[in-house]
This record gives C-alpha cells, sequence and structure tokens, in this order.
C-alpha cells in the first residue's frame, strides 16, 4: 500500500453549524475505511490531522470514530488546535490582539459555531479515543496555547505515545512563513512523528 494524504472538504460558518462538520467528517473516514483498498490505503496506519479549527475537527472526529466498530487510527496530529469553548486560560485572557487568531476572533467563532448548542470540551470526553500516537502543537503568542497545552496533559494520561511541540516566539498560523528557520523546524519535526506513526521510524 502506497503512503496518500486524504482532505476532508466540510461545510463552513456561518451556513453549518455544530456538530455538522464532526458528522461530515466522519462520514469521509467511514467512506475512507469502507473503500481502503480501492483508494490503495493501509487501514492499520491512519492518522488524523488538523490545525486550528482543523485540529478540533480531527480531534472530535478520532473520538466519534472511536465509539465506533471502524478501523480506528493510529496517530491524531493537532496542530494549535481549537478545543474549549469555555475560554477561561491564561493565554485566552492575555492574547486578544496578536496576529492571525486571538481571543476576539475566537469568542466570535464559538458563538457563530454553537449557535446556543449545549457543548462539552473534547478534552472531558476522551474516553474513547483509541490511538496510540498523538501530536501536540502549540504556539507561544497565543491565544489557544493553554488548552493546547492541557490537551496534551490530559492525553499523556492514558496514551503512551504522545509528544508537545512548544515553539517559543510564534503566534498562530505562523507557518505561513515558509522560510522561516521556525517553520522549517516545525515541518521536520511534525514529519518525524508521522514517520514514526508509520513504522518508518522507531
Amino acid at each position: 500500500m502506497h503512503r496518500r494524504a486524504l482532505y476532508c472538504v466540510y461545510p463552513v460558518l456561518p451556513k453549518a453549524t455544530y456538530p455538522t462538520e464532526i458528522d461530515a467528517a466522519v462520514h469521509c473516514y467511514k467512506y475512507m475505511a469502507d473503500n481502503a483498498e480501492r483508494l490503495s490505503i493501509d487501514i492499520t496506519r491512519i492518522v488524523i490531522g488538523g490545525d486550528s479549527a482543523g485540529g478540533n475537527l480531527a480531534l472530535e472526529t478520532a473520538i466519534a470514530v472511536g465509539a465506533t466498530d471502524l478501523p480506528q487510527p493510529i496517530g491524531l496530529m493537532t496542530l494549535y488546535p481549537v478545543v474549549d469553548d469555555r475560554q477561561n486560560t491564561p493565554s485566552m485572557h492575555e492574547f486578544v490582539d496578536t496576529p492571525l487568531w486571538n481571543a476576539r476572533c475566537n469568542a466570535k467563532m464559538w458563538q457563530w459555531y454553537l449557535d446556543g448548542q449545549t457543548y462539552v470540551s473534547p478534552i472531558e470526553r476522551l474516553g474513547t479515543l483509541s490511538v496510540r500516537h498523538v501530536f501536540v502543537e502549540t504556539e507561544q503568542y497565543d491565544c489557544l496555547h493553554d488548552e493546547g497545552v492541557a490537551l496534551y496533559n490530559a492525553l499523556a494520561k492514558s496514551i503512551p505515545d504522545v509528544q508537545l511541540l512548544d515553539n517559543p516566539g510564534t503566534y498562530h498560523g505562523f507557518d505561513i512563513n515558509l522560510q522561516a528557520d521556525v517553520t522549517v523546524r516545525s515541518l521536520r519535526t511534525r514529519t518525524a512523528f508521522l514517520q514514526r506513526c508509520f513504522g518508518v521510524l522507531k
């Protein structure tokens, strides 16, 4: 089987609210699992990943899949993920005007996304998560920094291989600058994690 990256195109705000995106991602995962041979996918070596809101979606998908009899992913990669609607961490209070994403944007996002619905942070719902490898990346000047660290700490209690990359001097979405040294180092670390998941590195 060849290593292959598949992407889930999901509906977005403001028309699509919780849990529409999660349902779409789980449906995509099921389609992939049901058609693994045709898609040339090794169903025993799947990693789900995403950045920012995509990090939330990756985590939610892994949790949802864990409650089914579908083949389970071996890895989860979340890059500066959105994972907690409570928004009461120190970093959320501190970074209200940082580039690309900040606490003000975050509050508005949750308001639109939940649209009055009840939501429990996935950090509080990790019981069905069934992965062997997890990678969490956080950025220093990011309102989401502390909830990313909280996610790492929660996962480290039950998953044998959990890695935290806490990038100093960075902000949310810093990696749009592909030439920056910190981006190059981060991409190398992410790649090494994926290689470990796929058995390329021990």
